[in-house]
């Protein structure tokens, strides 16, 4: 199957360069932000179960 691309350039780089015509960075942003905010709300998860099981009694241990 040939290159749809001239040269050597790969196939994903040529299509998506034509259709985002230059707005990569600003998509690359978009997706690095989305990926920080699910981290950061992956840690708060952490901390309110930490939290729950710190506060938990001594009998209900298991639990956590």
């Amino acid at each position: 199957m040939p290159l749809l691309a001239e040269g050597l350039i790969h196939d994903w780089n040529y299509i998506l360069g034509r259709l985002l015509l230059g707005s990569a960075e600003t998509v690359g942003r978009l997706i690095f932000g989305a990926g920080a905010l699910v981290m950061l709300a992956a840690l708060l998860l952490l901390a309110l179960e930490v939290l729950r099981c710190w506060n938990a009694p001594a009998a209900d241990t298991r639990a956590c």
